[in-house]
């Protein structure tokens, strides 16, 4: 039920799903919108929502950022 209310979410703010076509019930991977460092959007939901969400890794850090849903 979390992963499939990000997806809608991502989707509505007009955010493109990293794997879409293969998603993890676990975890959503959202492509940063173009121009703008994954990393940033990181930063911004620890200072303003006090949330943890995870920036991309190896080759994918800054480019985007990944929304778990367990726990």
């Amino acid at each position: 039920l979390l992963a499939k209310a990000t997806r809608a979410a991502a989707a509505a703010l007009g955010l493109e799903l990293f794997a879409a076509k293969s998603p993890s019930s676990s975890v959503t991977a959202i492509r940063a919108p173009q121009g703008m460092d994954s990393g940033e959007i990181v930063k911004g939901f620890r200072n303003q929502f006090g949330a943890v969400i995870a920036n991309g890794q190896g080759s994918m850090k800054g480019q985007i950022f990944r929304v778990a849903h367990l726990g």
